[in-house]
Order: C-alpha cells, then structure tokens, then sequence
C-alpha cells in the first residue's frame, strides 16, 4: 500500500523525460524514507481494524485498505493526460453532467461499498497483495539511483553576470501559455474585466490576426525561440531533441542558435524564468540568469534535503497536489520575474509564465489562490485569465517604481491559444495576443494583417540591435517580413494561409 500511495512519485524514477528535474541522491533516499514511513502507518492502522471486533469505535480502521486504494485511484488518474481525462468529459457532457456523473459515480461506490463491504475488503486486501511485488522494483530502482548517480547536479546553469553592453532597446519578453486573443479581447464573456491588457493596448501595436507555430507548447516555444518552425520535439530524452520542418532530421536543442545565444553573441545579458521546458539545462550557457520551474513539479526537487523532500512527496497523496505545485510554480516565477524586469543590466528578459494555462490556481470571485476549482468547471481559464491580466499590473508597477518601464520594449504574447475553448462555448480560435509596446510609446496602433509569431525571433534580434525602434519602421517590417513565415504546413502547425 505504501508503494502505490507513493505513485506519482515513484513512477518519476522510471522516467527521464527532459520535463523533470535532475533528481539529486537526497530525492531517492526521501523515496526509501517515505515508503519506510508509510508502511508503519498502514500496518498500525490494519493492526488497530483487527482488534475492532473487541472495541466497537476501532472498526473504522477495517476500511484501511479501502481507503487506501481510494489514494492509489487518485494518484492513477493523473497517468492519463489531463485533457483526456477530465477535458473530453466536460466537452461531452457538459460541466454540469460531468459534475453529475462524478455524483453519482461516488454514491454507486459508497453503496457497494455499504451493502458489500467484507467482498471489497477481500479483493483490495487481494490487489495490494499482488501489487506489493511492485515494491521490490520501486527500491531496487532507487537503490540502483543511488549507486550509479549519487551526484546528480541542480538544473540551475548559467554564467555569471558579463560585462554591461549598452543596448539601443532593452526589451522584456512577457509569454503566458494559453493566452487566447478571442478571450482576451474579440470575445470576451461578460463580468470579466482586464484592465492592465486595455491599458497596454493604448500605447502599444496592437495585433488582431496574431497565429502561434503551434498548437502546441512543446513545438511553439522551439519555434519561437529559434526562428525556425520545429515540427517535432522528443521530450523523453535529455536534452530534448528537435526536429525543423525545412530538416528533416532530429538535433540536441542545446545546440541550437536561440534568440538566447544571438543576445549573447552581442554581449547583451540575458535573464530567463520559465515553465515547462528546461530553460536552464538546455539554454544556460547562452544566459546571464536562469530560473525554472518543471511541468507540474518543483524546482526544490532538484537539490532539496531529505527533511524538505520527505514531506514534499507525502503532499502527492493529497487530491489537489497538482493545483498546488501549479499554484507554487507561479509564485516562484513571479519573484523571478519582479526581480530581473527591474534590473537595468539585463538586456533581454523573457518570462514564461504557467498561465492561464490549467490547472485553476485563482479564484477571481473571491480575489484569492484556490487550489480547489472542481466546482467551476466551466470558467476556471477566465479565473487564470484574470489572474494573468493582474500579473501584467503587477511587473508594470514594479518597472515602473524602478524607472525601467519607459525605456523598454515589453512584448506580451503567447504560446498558443486556449485548446480547450470549446469546451467552454464550443468555439475555437487559434489567434494570440501579441501587444509590443515600445520605449515612450503613447500612441496606439493596430495591425490587422495575418502573421505567424514565428516572426517575433527576429523581430527582437532587429529592436535589440537598434535597427527598429518605432511603430513607423516595426509596422512596414511586419508588412515585408510576414510573407517569409509561410512554409508547407505540418500537424499542429498553424501557419498562415497565402493572400491572394
């Protein structure tokens, strides 16, 4: 039992996905610690339910097992992707019915459980049995982790701060993942207001036909980053390889030319704090500063004591754990990002926040961090979505207590729009945000012209150099140079249809 109450974390060190942390020795030792910990707390439980028959008040502990495969239920879930399955049902049923059949299905539960309890309590007792062989695997793979690999090293890799080069435009780059344009701004749902992406939007260029690389986070960052569309990447390898659309043939994206590596190559400081994909292992030798936060996990997973990591790994036991390591990794980024937007020396700063993508981490009714948003199934991305939108006030007030918001281009826009939009009011859009506000701008324009983001790399490798500085230079260029984004178009890809 203790095993698979542990699984969402011992199904970690069987993988060696480039979305996960360097796990250093402490991470397996807490594992060893935690499986030690919880088999004395199930065997004392199952100790107390055979003596209940003597204490009436004692036969609640008969239900251990039962209440354990309910733990072992819940941390399974999550082994199938969560669009799946919780993001399928909504669509098919509706937020409503969806609500309704988990009602139901807990009350067909409770009733079997009620009117057969010895049968359940046989055939768990009966699968723990038969599971507990997986234990052995679970140690022996720890064990073997901690002979072959006792110093693994941090993620954390970046050089240090090189000597100041005066950058005719320093730019901040603001990208939050699922930011949808329909949402946003065309097709916003009554109630919701964002006022920091209005006010931004009255002194920026403002794009209204803005298409992502992809669909997909894993294929648009690359894109993004590189300049180039990626038409496949392979996360389950370290670094993560990729593969361009005018290739063929899959490359390390640590060695790669990045937007990151050109910055460097002109002696500008660069700082990063992002989501998802591995920023510092794949990109640390190109940037001044680094911080990451992994793909439902935490950063303190990498070079955490067992004291820290012994409590962090009980946690995943708990239903809303996913919630609140979504929740903890904005709240990491967010320091990140007050801290590096503020400071004159970086040159370029690009910040990849993990909203308003899901899981829900606010509740804008309340104006408070929830970890608990199964009871709006229906409007949890408009509560990301304002959160996303107070976030823009929030790093616009800090640059601009430190003088810095003036002076520096800040591009705001997104990944890939919202993909699960129709689950909300059956529409689909692929369009993002993409609002870039210029040093001393005032004076709003609007571009109306299709364009794929994929431009964005060069675009700032031209605002960093000097060679573009204002809305009457950047618009004839986006006029010239969105033609060029045009290529055969590939799964996942959106690429913009030719003009005729």
């Amino acid at each position: 039992m203790a095993n698979l109450c542990l699984l969402r974390v011992s199904l970690i060190i069987f993988s060696d996905s480039a979305l996960l942390p360097r796990y250093s020795a402490h991470y397996y030792e807490a594992i060893l610690g935690n499986i030690v910990l919880l088999t004395f707390v199930w065997w004392s439980l199952l100790r107390l339910g055979r003596r209940g028959h003597q204490r009436g008040y004692l036969k609640v502990f008969q239900a251990t097992p039962l209440l354990a495969l309910a733990i072992t239920a819940n941390n399974m879930r999550d082994l199938v992707p969560g669009p799946i399955h919780v993001g399928l049902f909504i669509l098919y049923l509706g937020a409503k019915g969806f609500v309704a059949f988990c009602f139901l299905l807990g009350i067909s539960v409770l009733y079997l459980v009620w009117t057969r309890f010895r049968s359940c309590l046989a055939l768990t007792e009966f699968f723990f049995l038969i599971a507990s062989l997986c234990i052995v695997i679970t140690v022996g793979a720890c064990v073997w982790h901690l002979k072959s690999r006792p110093a693994m090293l941090a993620n954390a890799s970046a050089n240090q701060m090189i000597e100041r080069v005066d950058v005719p435009n320093r730019v901040v780059w603001l990208l939050f993942d699922g930011l949808d344009q329909r949402l946003s701004f065309d097709d916003r749902p009554g109630g919701i207001t964002l006022p920091e992406l209005a006010r931004l939007r009255s002194s920026a260029i403002y794009a209204t036909n803005a298409i992502p690389p992809s669909t997909e986070t894993r294929l648009s960052i690359p894109s993004l980053l590189t300049g180039r569309f990626v038409s496949a990447t392979d996360l389950e390898e370290d670094p993560f390889r990729i593969t361009f659309q005018d290739c063929g043939t899959a490359s390390p994206m640590d060695q790669e030319e990045t937007l990151f590596s050109k910055a460097r190559q002109r002696g500008i400081a660069t700082a990063v704090a992002g989501w998802y994909l591995p920023y510092c292992r794949t990109f640390g030798k190109d940037l001044t500063e680094c911080a990451w936060e992994p793909f439902y996990g935490s950063s303190i997973e990498e070079n955490g004591t067992v004291d820290q990591l012994i409590p962090l790994q009980l946690r995943t036991i708990l239903p809303s754990e996913r919630h609140r390591k979504h929740l903890e990794a904005y709240w990491a980024i967010l320091e990140k990002a007050r801290r590096f937007t503020v400071d004159s020396r970086f040159g370029l700063v690009y910040v990849h926040w993990p909203i308003p993508h899901g899981p829900g981490i606010y509740d804008r009714r309340k104006r408070q961090f929830t970890v608990v948003t199964w009871q709006r199934l229906e409007d949890w991305y408009l509560d990301n979505l304002t959160l996303a939108d107070q976030t823009i006030g929030e790093i616009r007030r800090a640059m601009e207590k430190t003088g810095v918001w003036d002076n520096t281009t800040v591009l705001i826009t997104s990944d890939h729009s919202w993909t699960l939009s129709k689950t909300f009011d059956g529409k689909e859009d692929s369009r993002v945000p993409f609002l870039l506000k210029l040093p001393g701008q005032t004076t709003p324009v609007t571009y109306e012209a299709r364009f794929n983001t994929i431009l964005i790399h060069d675009l700032l490798l031209e605002i960093l150099s000097g060679r573009l500085s204002s809305t009457s230079e950047i618009v004839p260029w986006l006029d010239r140079d969105r033609s060029a984004a045009r290529a055969p178009c590939t799964p996942g890809s959106l690429l913009p249809k030719p003009e005729k």
